[in-house]
């Protein structure tokens, strides 16, 4: 039997084979990473110029907060006109070592624009008395009264301040009409402010607040004939300038002052936005007159 011979390995095709081996790809060059920026500079807080600091001082200075300690060591004299810089780095050193005093000047000016308003208000309220008075005229008290004719805690007021009044026999009422809660309101402030034109204001203001219920058109003819007063002539003085200029300058008082509702009093420089307990009255008007208020 014959055998075949194997035949040889193709060597030329074992070495195509070799090089037909994919070669490994070379490794990617690393990137170097990006250098680190420099930070910028950080910029030094701006000075704080004399003009901010003499304002800020002058605010501490007026709060009476730190002026005995700038009188003393922290704030030497400084000669000639003006401040030195050496001043001003001590003034800006001390403010920042006590920050909270700027805190306590901002709270005290805040009281002193609230007292300096409410005292301007007060002398807006005392400005224009007009004829709307009773009591004594030439009491050494007087008590302003902002009110309208259908408010029942007004009548009630009205009420005890005619005891007080004639209790005491010193004490001069000024009210301010302020006629807000109907149109009826603003028709009984029309006649009581035309009988004051007449000089029958106190008699006029008495019988609108003792009237018993609504005082609707029926009640207020009723009331000026009860008063003996001439309809037409009211009528004629209520329309005038004059009337509207004393409702006006009321309700710019009000306002000034922070009148919401009636009734409020003005006594002496204390304003009481509410009605006030007769019993209260007597003990402000003698804190008063003992200088104590």
């Amino acid at each position: 039997m014959t055998t075949a011979k194997k035949s040889a390995p193709n060597k030329s095709a074992t070495k195509a084979k070799k090089a037909a081996k994919p070669a490994a790809a070379a490794p990617a060059p690393v990137a170097k990473p990006a250098p680190v920026a420099t930070p910028a500079p950080v910029a030094a807080p701006a000075p704080v110029s004399t003009t901010t600091i003499g304002l800020v001082l002058g605010a501490l200075l007026t709060g009476g907060v730190i002026a005995t300690a700038l009188q003393s060591s922290v704030v030497p004299s400084s000669p000639g006109n003006g401040q030195s810089a050496a001043t001003d780095a001590q003034i800006e050193a001390y403010i920042r070592a006590n920050p909270e005093l700027i805190l306590t000047v901002v709270r005290e000016y805040s009281i002193n624009k609230e007292k300096e308003s409410k005292a301007q208000a007060v002398n807006l309220v005392k400005t224009n008395d007009g004829k709307t008075v009773f009591g004594n005229p030439d009491g050494d008290i007087t008590i302003y009264e902002f009110s309208d004719y259908n408010c029942g805690y007004c009548k009630r007021s009205f009420g005890e301040l005619m005891e007080l009044v004639q209790a005491d026999g010193n004490i001069r009422v000024v009210i301010k009409e302020m006629p807000i809660l109907s149109q009826s309101s603003y028709d009984a402030a029309m006649l009581s402010l035309a009988a004051a034109e007449l000089g029958r204001y106190d008699e006029a203001h008495a019988a609108l607040m003792q009237w018993p219920g609504q005082l609707d058109d029926a009640a207020l003819d009723q009331i000026v004939a009860d008063l003996g007063l001439d309809k037409n002539e009211l009528q004629e003085i209520a329309a005038s300038d004059a009337i509207q200029d004393i409702l006006s300058q009321n309700r710019e008082a009000a306002e000034a002052l922070g009148v919401s509702g009636t009734p409020a009093f003005v006594i002496g420089d204390e304003f009481i936005p509410g009605a006030m307990p007769k019993d209260q009255i007597e003990a402000l008007i003698a804190d008063i007159r003992n200088g104590e208020s």
